[in-house]
């Protein structure tokens, strides 16, 4: 089927780059679902579903653990909220209420395929739901486009964001990978993207998501991450000077979601602002070794 999806792409390519990017982009808009592990059918067991209205009035449904201020979690691409729950309820333990949302077409929630737009107004449309949000923690895409949805009203006290890129280059290297486009064709899905994401591509590269910093920011990256790369951080704190920038190795790109030591700073810096006193604390021993932080 892949060969058979590759030579169709490729004569449209060969007639027109940006017919052949449409294709790309509807192809990958498109995320597999899979099936929950036992650990997460536990730990949803205890969660209270919510049902909202998202994107494009699609159902959707998010999952909350404890009481207290509102701390919204949200997942990346092809992922769900309750891989997100071991960190939800983390989070809850400290007093709050942890929500951890399914996207469009991911989870629970309805659809079948979803743009990065309706990504950002997924996580808008659930913030609206309560009266103030305390903090904010996002993976990957749904860390970056939910940060990008602050341009519309969405705001928390603090925000932490584990692996997430400036712009959607997982996306874009996904279908270099499988469709092997030319780099013509790759430039019309790059303009795809951005127009989605109302900007430039340059624009989005830059760290448009990341402007006009408001309360606090934690920005967490993996070393061996070959999904996202760890240098993002510091393109980052170049619109965010004063955030703050943890580097682990070893955990690649999903396990940030559920690692103990990202569990614990991430806890800490939501109720404190600080992750001093957590594993990942910088020290004379882990900066020269596994574990690093940086701050402007």
């Amino acid at each position: 089927m892949l060969s058979v999806i590759r030579f169709v792409f490729a004569c449209l390519q060969a007639l027109s780059p940006s017919l052949a990017a449409k294709l790309a982009v509807r192809l990958a808009s498109k995320p597999r679902r899979f099936p929950r592990k036992p650990r997460e059918q536990e730990q949803l067991a205890s969660a209270e579903r919510i049902e909202f209205i998202g994107s494009k009035g699609r159902r959707c449904v998010a999952w909350a653990w404890g009481e207290g201020p509102i701390v919204l979690v949200a997942h990346g691409w092809e992922s769900r909220g309750s891989q997100m729950a071991t960190m939800a309820m983390a989070i809850a333990d400290r007093g709050y209420r942890a929500v951890a949302i399914d996207f469009s077409a991911h989870g629970d929630s309805e659809g079948k395929s979803v743009s990065f737009k309706d990504f950002g107004e997924d996580v808008l449309a659930l913030s609206q739901q309560f009266s103030e949000i305390e903090a904010f923690v996002g993976h990957s895409a749904g860390g970056v486009l939910s940060m990008g949805m602050r341009q519309k009203g969405f705001r928390a006290k603090r925000y932490c964001t584990l692996g997430s890129p400036t712009a959607p280059y997982p996306a874009v290297e996904g279908i270099r990978k499988i469709l092997q486009p030319s780099e013509k064709t790759l430039d019309a899905v790059r303009a795809i993207y951005a127009r989605q994401l109302g900007a430039t591509w340059p624009e989005i590269e830059a760290g448009l998501a990341f402007r006009e910093p408001d309360g606090e920011l934690l920005m967490i990256f993996d070393r061996d991450d070959k999904e996202v790369s760890h240098t993002q951080g510091e393109l980052i704190q170049g619109v965010w000077p004063s955030a703050q920038l943890i580097k682990t190795q070893g955990l690649g790109h999903r396990r940030l979601m559920w690692a103990p030591d990202i569990v614990e700073a991430v806890t800490l810096f939501v109720s404190t602002g600080a992750i001093e006193g957590s594993a990942l604390s910088p020290s004379e021993e882990t900066q020269s070794t596994l574990l690093g932080k940086t701050a402007s």
